[in-house]
């Protein structure tokens, strides 16, 4: 009985110290009532840390979002980036070196953001918590 204890607590010990790290993520939210298009081109496709979902490719270093109002389960599109760390300072110092520009083209306005400085803005302006950046188009 004494053995079977020990290996049942060894187990126990050995799922706690197990970590569960979060995904960070990268969030666009179009809240425009209108129809969003969101193009993001990174400086180095299939090295750097974001993951390109093949259906919205444009090339080898494009992703191409189209945000629709109408269709609830579309209004959000999130980007998953920095799997299996908790650093989020490193892996967002990563993300915006990655990405060389995001332009934003809702019904009235197009934003650009082409340098870092600005990008680095965006992101840290649209911080949420420690695992996420959800940028809201208005």
């Amino acid at each position: 009985m004494s053995r079977l204890i020990r290996i049942v607590l060894g187990c126990l010990i050995c799922i706690s110290l197990q970590s569960c790290d979060p995904s960070l993520s990268l969030e666009f939210v179009n809240n425009t009532g209108k129809n969003v298009t969101i193009k993001i081109i990174s400086q180095s496709p299939g090295v750097g840390c974001i993951s390109f979902d093949g259906d919205k490719r444009e090339g080898l270093d494009t992703i191409v979002i189209k945000i629709d109002p109408l269709k609830p389960s579309d209004q959000t599109y999130r980007i998953l980036f920095g799997l299996g760390t908790w650093k989020m300072k490193h892996n967002f110092a990563n993300l915006i070196s990655d990405v060389k520009s995001i332009e934003i083209k809702s019904w009235d306005v197009t934003r650009i953001y082409d340098d870092s400085i600005q990008i680095k803005k965006l992101f840290e302006d649209n911080m949420e918590g420690d695992s996420r950046i959800r940028i809201k188009i208005e």
